[in-house]
């Protein structure tokens, strides 16, 4: 409001210096003699030409202060300012990749501007940026990746905004939606699908038209759909299966976050459990992500228990996908009789293991057996007096949850 005061203002100033001149040519012209008919008629011509000329200038004042878009004030600078300073020039990392931090000053602003800002950044979305050359950045808010590419065009400041508004620019999922099916051009359909995610499960009527832009093998924006979808987690009968065929996509960053997005949607992704399953037994990078995914699905994953328990004792797999195995056995809690044995194994062979995560998170997927897991509960006393302080503060826990009665006897509260 600040600044289209301002603009008024401008515009009135203007309207009274004009006015002003005006009034000046017409007090010279009655204080001039009377000239005969041909002159009269020329003076006429040139009142008429600068006359013309003023109001061309008037035009062209009020275009320049009034046909700008306006856009909201924090601390006397606009929007656009904040989004480009988002992040400060001293924290992006030469050569373009990297870690970079947000600048404090210009999240507040963002957030105090809150939905006033939903105009300008909808305008920001539909601008035509050319794709910067350079690859994306990843840098984090709170617990949030905001992807950033260096050239910082407009639809990248509206990345930005959208990501700090998140659920609170609700009320632009449907100008969103319209955008992103527009198709104005790649940077601003990826822009769109951005700002979907980044709100998160209130933008779940976009979710169909993210999820059918997937069978578009033309479209450019299968990431940042994918990624949104994972966000959104909305109309699983629909979405798990497009995610599920992005498993087999050629982009390894499609197919990690399609494996991530399956584990958001929990047991509404049972569908998905045996394509999880193969990629488990590929013993690729992505394994680890996949094994995680059946985890989140928990029970609904129990066909996947057989596989998990094949990567507890294979040294020739990577930790990680070991130590999301045991994870995922914990959350699933299925098949205790071949479990809980299994997990007991795996701890014992790691004790003297300086890498105390194998025994920490197999204590934790104990626990979740509940009583179920009672056969555990000699080695877990002897854990209570493990050297390091996360085990042992997982094998109490897991003692709490499984016989609360030796907890007490252990001297456990």
């Amino acid at each position: 409001m600040k600044r289209l005061r301002n603009k008024f203002r401008f515009v009135h100033a203007s309207a009274i210096a004009t006015w002003r001149v005006l009034a000046w040519v017409a007090a010279l012209r009655s204080a001039a003699p009377r000239a005969d008919s041909c002159q009269m008629r020329i003076g006429n011509k040139h009142r008429i030409l600068h006359f013309t000329l003023l109001l061309a200038i008037l035009g062209c004042v009020g275009w320049l202060a009034l046909g700008q878009p306006d856009e909201p004030v924090y601390e006397g600078q606009p929007l656009t300012y904040w989004l480009e300073h988002y992040f400060p020039v001293a924290s992006r990392p030469p050569g373009g990749s990297g870690l970079m931090l947000p600048d404090p000053q210009a999240v507040r602003a963002i957030r105090l501007i809150g939905t006033n800002a939903i105009p300008t950044l909808l305008r920001l979305t539909r601008a035509q940026d050319s794709r910067p050359k350079t690859e994306p950045l990843s840098t984090t808010r709170n617990q949030e990746l905001v992807p950033v590419r260096l050239g910082w065009g407009q639809t990248q400041w509206a990345r930005i905004g959208f990501s700090v508004l998140g659920a609170a620019a609700s009320n632009a999922v449907p100008a969103l939606i319209e955008i992103f099916n527009a198709k104005l051009s790649r940077s601003s359909q990826e822009a769109a699908a951005s700002a979907l995610g980044s709100i998160g499960p209130p933008a779940q009527r976009a979710a169909p038209a993210l999820a059918h832009n997937l069978a578009d093998t033309n479209s450019f924006a299968h990431l940042e759909c994918v990624r949104a979808l994972g966000r959104i987690q909305a109309e699983p009968q629909l979405v798990v299966p497009a995610l599920v065929n992005c498993l087999n996509d050629s982009h390894p960053g499609v197919r990690q976050l399609a494996i991530e997005g399956l584990g958001q949607f929990g047991a509404d992704a049972e569908p998905a459990v045996p394509a999880l399953l193969e990629i488990c037994d590929r013993n690729t990078v992505e394994s680890p992500h996949a094994a995680t995914a059946l985890g989140l699905i928990g029970p609904a994953a129990k066909p996947a228990v057989p596989s998990l328990l094949r990567g507890l004792p294979d040294a020739n797999r990577d930790l990680e996908f070991r130590l999301q195995c045991i994870l995922a056995l914990g959350r699933i809690h299925a098949e205790p009789e071949l479990v809980v044995p299994a997990l007991m194994k795996s701890m014992s062979e790691t004790l003297a293991d300086t890498d105390v995560r194998i025994r920490a998170f197999s204590t934790t997927a104990l626990g979740q057996y509940g009583p179920k897991a009672q056969p555990a509960v000699p080695l877990l006393l002897g854990l209570l007096h493990d050297p390091n302080q996360y085990v042992r503060s997982e094998a109490t826990n897991a003692l709490r949850l499984i016989d609360s009665v030796s907890a007490v006897r252990a001297g456990i509260k």
